[in-house]
């Protein structure tokens, strides 16, 4: 199991870090509070263990007329969790401006990094 490397008055993306509320095999939740936000808050932090990949490969089309087609997630790491769902259907709502050239296939990793 990888070890934390958050702790208590930690600074991430803005949010304070306070107490860790929980620690599960995948995850630990800590309470978090933000500057521009009044009401409680929780961060979950996934564990991920030296030498797994923290990416999420997410493949995808953008057909000629902008939509995204073909959504695919490879993320390894992050089986049995519902990330590569989560971020497989934010993708797949995404938009592009027409294309006259006609589609094109991306492939892009997408890294997560926490403690």
């Amino acid at each position: 199991m990888a070890k934390s490397v958050v702790t208590p008055g930690a600074e991430i993306d803005g949010f304070s870090v306070g107490e860790c509320v929980h620690s599960g095999g995948m995850a630990t939740l800590w309470n978090v509070t933000h500057p521009d936000i009044a009401v409680p808050l929780l961060m979950k932090i996934p564990r991920i263990s030296e030498g797994e990949d923290p990416a999420a490969i997410v493949s995808f089309e953008i057909a000629a007329g902008g939509e995204v087609t073909g959504t695919k997630v490879d993320a390894p790491a992050f089986a049995g969790t519902s990330l590569p769902g989560c971020v497989g259907g934010m993708v797949s709502h995404w938009a592009f401006p027409k294309s006259q050239n006609g589609g094109l296939a991306i492939s892009y990793p997408f890294v997560f990094v926490g403690g």
